[in-house]
């Protein structure tokens, strides 16, 4: 049946108004949805905004407790040198005063012949020679002729050698000797100062460390401590017989009693000094290493004074905070070190059995280190670098922000030792530079001042134009001034070297000055057994309650890690962190590859009261993601193309990135806690599904995947 006119327009009414309700309904539908939008995307911008300015103002905060930090730092460091200054002041003073006591010696008569007397027949042991001669000052000529005989007959008869001796009534000694007597033989060339005033030298260097245990503690300091035996002080012979040179080297004869290591004072004839050290000897014939070269040097008017002692460094806790030069000296303005100790550069020997394992991780605040490298506390883990890579920026990076790990009893357990307990404020830095240029050095002194870390910190700086004997020595020095922290301080201290290419470059320079028979490229075969006397001084010993972690910086000639240097430090030495140059390339900072990097004794850093129970399996599983997608996956793209790859590649390509870019990469003075580095790595982790991360067990997944993190 045909619908009429109004039928249709019915129909008409009714489908218009039909579709208009659908447009309105679809209008306000649009409306809600772009207004929801809206809210969305005003709500993001809210929260990025809101983020940023809370980043802002934490990096306000952050910068402000810096410069808090770097002012109190510079404060506490120029009060310390003023103190030092005073102190050393105070000690001059106490030797001057004694230096004019010494004239009432001489006043007493009586007394004075009976010292004479034992002055000369020490010496005449010392000398060991049958004709010599005595100079004495012009006014005891004659006390000096009344008790030679009594001296000459003492020493006949303890020694059972006869000896003729004369006193030279024409060259007196100086005012200033204040007495005493000096034997020569050989027409002067070998000769023995006994005067007072030397023997006063003498004194002083024995009783210093006690003297600085009185100024810094009070009278009672001594009363249960160890007394300095003075009666053990023998005279230094001096020699003016050097024969010949060959390079930094002086052949000196008729020499009496050398011992390999002694230290040898060259006195020039403008009155400057230079320091040596024997380096072998054969019969009366001894090879003297000069520290500072042999440039200049008058062979027939130069004097040789050995000092019958091996090279030792004075110590002392207040060389925190100092910088000191290759040989120990400061070079930061301040006094010279009061000592408590002289200490043998080469250490003492530890027993393999006092060794405690190394335990408890050291915090670098880097997060390719800490996490998936962890250092135990005791252990020496090398830093394998290359020229013009930034080992410096990262060794100074570690140096500003390391430490114990900081560890709250939430994330421990209840058991968890407190900070105190752990000793994380007793944490101190050795820092020694190896040849380095002042450029260098100058950077390493800006960063250490600058960022207030000095306080804590013992720099010492060995300038590539320095004495090469220098280089020797200077990781000794340091690993010296960090065992008297560590076991005598109770200090945890971290010991940092660079550049041991350096070290091992001088050591061949010096093995070939001495004609030895060369190694692996021009090394000598010794290198190994050398470079072991640094690395192995690092540990922890029972009893003590410090420790000694040792981080050795080298740089690989032609970035090879087979070249003898980093070959023979990898022996030794327990694991590697390697810096890449593909990474420095890549504008990844610090480009630490991972991959060939190993620390041999994380495990025994790491885990629940140490740092936390997640750790050991997220670097597992951090370090098979990024294995896969370096070594599989990215290589198959640039064969077969993106389009090639699975959904499971692509993930791995996109971590990839993010690790690189988010995890490795981390700005120079940005520290990261052992915990913020973890929630980072599950960050990146959450990117893949449960199911793929098969280093992880169920356990841990279900509680640290769920979180939420920000990077």
């Amino acid at each position: 049946m045909a619908l009429s006119d109004a039928d249709v327009q019915r129909q008409i009414q009714h489908m218009m108004a039909f579709i208009e309700q659908e447009a309105n309904e679809k209008a306000e539908e649009i409306d809600a949805k772009a207004e929801e939008e809206f809210n969305i995307e005003k709500g993001r911008l809210v929260q990025e905004q809101r983020i940023k300015i809370m980043e802002y103002y934490e990096k306000k905060e952050k910068q402000v407790e810096l410069d808090r930090k770097i002012q109190n730092s510079h404060m506490l460091n120029q009060a310390r040198l003023r103190i030092l200054k005073a102190r050393g002041e105070h000690i001059r003073n106490i030797l001057d005063e004694a230096k004019n006591n010494l004239v009432d010696v001489t006043k007493d008569t009586a007394r004075y012949k009976e010292l004479l007397a034992k002055l000369i027949e020490q010496a005449l042991y010392r000398i060991n020679e049958t004709d010599v001669t005595v100079r004495c000052r012009k006014e005891d000529v004659e006390l000096v002729k009344g008790v030679l005989d009594t001296a000459l007959s003492g020493y006949s008869t303890h020694s059972g050698e006869k000896c003729k001796a004369t006193v030279d009534e024409n060259d007196f000694l100086n005012p200033e000797s204040c007495g005493g007597v000096e034997i020569c033989a050989f027409n002067g060339k070998i000769k023995v100062s006994n005067t007072l005033a030397n023997r006063l030298e003498m004194v002083n260097r024995q009783l210093l460390p006690e003297i600085s245990a009185l100024s810094k503690r009070g009278e009672g300091a001594l009363v249960s401590g160890e007394k300095t035996d003075l009666g053990t002080l023998k005279p230094k012979l001096t020699y003016k017989t050097i024969s010949s040179v060959y390079g930094p080297l002086l052949i000196v004869d008729l020499v009496r009693f050398p011992q390999f290591g002694e230290i040898v004072t060259i006195k020039l004839p403008d009155g400057s000094a230079r320091t040596g050290q024997v380096l072998e000897f054969r019969g009366t014939k001894a090879v003297v290493q000069v520290f500072e070269g042999t440039s200049g040097l008058d062979v027939k008017n130069t004097q040789c004074e050995f000092s019958g002692e091996l090279l030792k460094v004075p110590v002392e806790e207040d060389m925190l905070g100092r910088i000191f030069d290759g040989c120990g000296k400061p070079i930061d303005g301040g006094d010279e070190i009061t000592p408590e100790k002289y200490l043998d550069i080469n250490g003492e020997p530890i027993n393999p059995s006092s060794r405690n394992y190394p335990q408890e991780m050291i915090q670098t605040g880097i997060s390719a280190i800490d996490v998936m490298n962890s250092i135990a506390r005791g252990q020496k883990i090398p830093i394998f670098s290359a020229a013009g890579l930034p080992h410096n920026e990262i060794a100074a990076q570690i140096c500003r922000q390391a430490g114990l790990v900081k560890v709250s009893k939430e994330e421990a357990g209840e058991n968890v030792q407190s900070e105190d307990d752990k000793g994380s404020g007793n944490f101190a830095i050795v820092f020694a530079a190896i040849g380095v240029t002042s450029e260098t050095a100058r950077f390493f002194r800006h960063e250490f001042i600058a960022n207030g870390s000095m306080e804590n910190v013992c720099l010492f700086i060995n300038l590539a134009n320095d004495p090469t004997f220098e280089r020797i020595i200077t990781p000794r020095i340091a690993l010296t001034t960090a065992e008297f922290l560590a076991y005598e301080c109770n200090r945890h201290v971290l010991v940092i070297l660079t550049d041991m290419t350096s070290y091992c470059d001088a050591l061949r320079e010096i093995s070939s000055a001495r004609e030895e028979v060369p190694g692996r490229r021009g090394y000598p075969p010794y290198m190994y057994s050398d470079l072991a006397t640094i690395y192995e001084r690092a540990g922890r010993v029972e009893g003590r309650a410090g420790s000694i972690t040792q981080i050795p910086i080298l740089t690989m000639p032609n970035d090879d890690i087979t070249h003898p240097i980093p070959d023979t430090t990898g022996f030794i030495t327990e694991g590697q962190i390697y810096v890449d140059r593909a990474l420095h390339g890549r504008k990844v900072y610090p480009p630490i590859n991972v991959l060939p990097s190993l620390s041999r004794l994380m495990k025994s850093a790491i885990g629940p009261g140490m740092t936390r129970k997640d750790h050991s399996d997220v670097s597992n599983q951090l370090y098979a993601c990024y294995a896969t997608a370096t070594q599989d996956v990215a290589p198959m793209k640039k064969v077969a193309g993106e389009e090639a790859l699975t959904a499971d590649d692509l993930l791995y390509l996109e971590f990839l990135d993010k690790f690189e870019k988010g995890f490795l990469a981390q700005d120079m003075h940005e520290n990261r806690s052992i915990f913020d580095s973890l929630d980072i790595a599950w960050r990146l982790l959450r990117m893949f599904p449960k199911s793929m991360l098969r280093r992880i067990p169920p356990k841990i997944i279900e509680e640290y995947f769920p979180r939420t993190t920000k990077l």
